[in-house]
């Protein structure tokens, strides 16, 4: 989800909370903190479990940032620890929430675990609630009123903003014509009334994508990527702990792999439709011309399958 609603739902938390307004705006800018992970995509394969969506998006992460804001705050912000870790937990918990709403993935176990999960109901950027979450709390800051009777119309919005996603969703896999292997409905990054829906195709070895219009009630075919095919530095690549581990750990799963002087680079992600690229790489092995591994590492790139 976008950075502005998170620190939103932050805020919209601390004024149900709290009536503080020095809690207010640390509430409001740990909603979005999380998110400062991006910060690592660049600092190399070293850095994998602090890059964008990793341990800062788990729950143990969670508790570890609670923790620390708690302790660093603890004389800037009044109250007792027990609370205020309380407090501050909560901004962070609905961040992760929020993302699981997505159909990007988060890794809510990490580090026993880096299955990702997703529940695929929200876009990454909601016009209507940022509308009414920035209206309802300009409004409450003016009248200097908090706690649930000030906010509980805001979240009935958000409940009921959620149904219609879900009943959306349920609506755009029935206009979908009947598909040949299992399908998932994906939201659109900000259109709540258009739909993706991704088919995996094992008779041809592809995942198929269509485009959903739910108020057309059409549907149409817009991609296909390829799955994992039986080329030599393909397979020889999956020897590869940590190819295994994705496999394991993230739905449809891509590669693709280029000849280099010294064998093949084989580049795996997976799937996820962002507007930076269609696949996420998550990991680059290179295979010498014998099939050996001679390097393996974790990056974070974005790009889109040829045959897309």
């Amino acid at each position: 989800m976008d950075p502005l609603s998170h620190c939103l739902v932050g805020g919209l938390t601390a004024k149900t909370v709290s009536d503080s307004k020095r809690r207010f705006w640390i509430m409001t800018l740990l909603g979005g903190f999380p998110d400062i992970d991006f910060i690592a995509n660049s600092w190399g394969p070293w850095a994998s479990f602090l890059q964008h969506r990793s341990m800062t998006h788990s729950f143990f992460g969670i508790f570890l940032l609670a923790l620390m804001f708690s302790f660093l705050l603890r004389n800037w912000d009044d109250g007792p620890f027990g609370i205020r870790l309380f407090h501050y937990s909560l901004p962070l918990v609905f961040h992760v929430f929020c993302d699981l709403l997505t159909s990007f993935g988060v890794p809510l176990l990490l580090p026993f675990s880096e299955r990702q999960f997703s529940l695929d109901v929200v876009g990454s950027v909601n016009i209507l609630p940022i509308v009414i979450m920035g209206t309802a709390l300009v409004w409450m800051h003016r009248k200097e009123i908090a706690g649930w009777r000030a906010t509980r119309v805001v979240w009935v919005t958000w409940a009921l903003y959620l149904c219609f996603l879900v009943t959306g969703k349920v609506f755009a896999a029935k206009i979908t014509p009947m598909q040949e292997g299992p399908v998932t409905t994906l939201p659109n990054l900000y259109n709540p009334f258009s739909w993706r829906v991704v088919e995996q195709d094992t008779s041809l070895h592809v995942y198929k994508y269509f485009d959903v219009n739910l108020i057309s009630h059409r549907s149409r075919p817009i991609g296909v990527a390829a799955m994992p095919g039986n080329d030599f530095p393909v397979q020889a690549s999956m020897k590869s702990e940590m190819v295994q581990r994705l496999i394991k750990n993230n739905r449809w799963p891509v590669v693709r792999f280029f000849t280099t002087t010294e064998g093949w680079r084989v580049e795996w992600g997976n799937l996820i439709f962002s507007t930076r690229g269609q696949v996420r790489g998550k990991i680059v092995v290179d295979v010498s011309p014998e099939g050996k591994l001679r390097n393996e590492s974790k990056v974070v790139d974005f790009w889109s399958p040829a045959n897309s």
